[in-house]
């Protein structure tokens, strides 16, 4: 399976490698074998999408694909669908080697939350840990909700504020701006204007948190509209744009 580019003709210039993209080209080989040690939670927020067998899932940041397995387990293969986009393609290598056969079908997109080619609307959206790494979270948020279909539902799972650490709280907090993870609460909590059935739970002391929600079904008014982004609201669910059922190579 080859993983589809932002640009599938050739760019006329290759941008300057940014330090989030140098850092995940030098891990991407370690990345499987030590995250298990800190990023806690992955199981619980895949359950949080509450899956059906013909969900159409995307996941933001989806990195080595880790949660592929857990995801692709719950899907029909002959209805339900996967979308992973990350911005390395180091990590998206990583990500289609671990896709098993006779699953649902699996597309892999190289680009950043705010700019890859996302068609139609989806189910279920996931950010497992990659919020915290974007450089406009809110925006990110803002852009996948877009296209989130009506009645779909939202899941972030993420590093906390660790408040129930005590004197390692600080130390912990400073190692992960090293590491250039920023705090995500607030822009999540923001979701709640948008989302209904919203529910945020912090686990292991503040380690991380979970929230997820759900979109209503109802469409805004025509004429209306969320964003330049956004798909065209139609006159009911039935006919909204679907996401396109992709086979798992080219």
């Amino acid at each position: 399976m080859r993983p589809r580019s932002e640009d599938e003709a050739s760019p006329p210039a290759t941008p300057p490698e940014s330090p989030v993209a140098r850092y995940y080209r030098r891990h991407a080989r370690f990345y499987d074998p030590t995250r298990w040690l800190f990023l806690h939670g992955r199981g619980r927020a895949v359950r949080a999408l509450r899956l059906e067998p013909g969900s159409r899932v995307l996941e933001i940041g989806c990195g080595t694909g880790a949660n592929f397995p857990a995801i692709l387990t719950r899907l029909d293969p002959r209805t339900g669908s996967l979308t992973g986009v990350d911005f390395s393609p180091e990590m998206l290598r990583r990500a289609a080697r671990r896709l098993p056969a006779g699953q649902a079908p699996v597309e892999v997109i190289q680009g950043d939350a705010l700019h890859a080619p996302l068609a139609g609307t989806f189910d279920r959206i996931l950010f497992a840990y990659s919020l915290s790494l974007m450089p406009d979270p809110r925006a990110a948020l803002d852009r996948c909700l877009r296209h989130l279909a009506p009645g779909g539902r939202v899941t972030v799972v993420d590093f906390d504020d660790f408040r129930g650490w005590g004197f390692f709280s600080g130390l912990i907090r400073a190692w992960l701006r090293r590491h250039r993870v920023r705090p995500v609460r607030a822009p999540v909590e923001g979701m709640r204007e948008s989302l209904e059935d919203f529910e945020l739970e912090s686990f292991l002391g503040g380690h991380y948190f979970l929230a997820s929600g759900r979109s209503p079904l109802t469409h805004p008014r025509r004429g209306e509209s969320a964003g330049p982004d956004s798909p065209p609201a139609p006159p009911s669910p039935e006919a909204l744009p679907r996401a396109p059922r992709s086979g798992a190579g080219d």
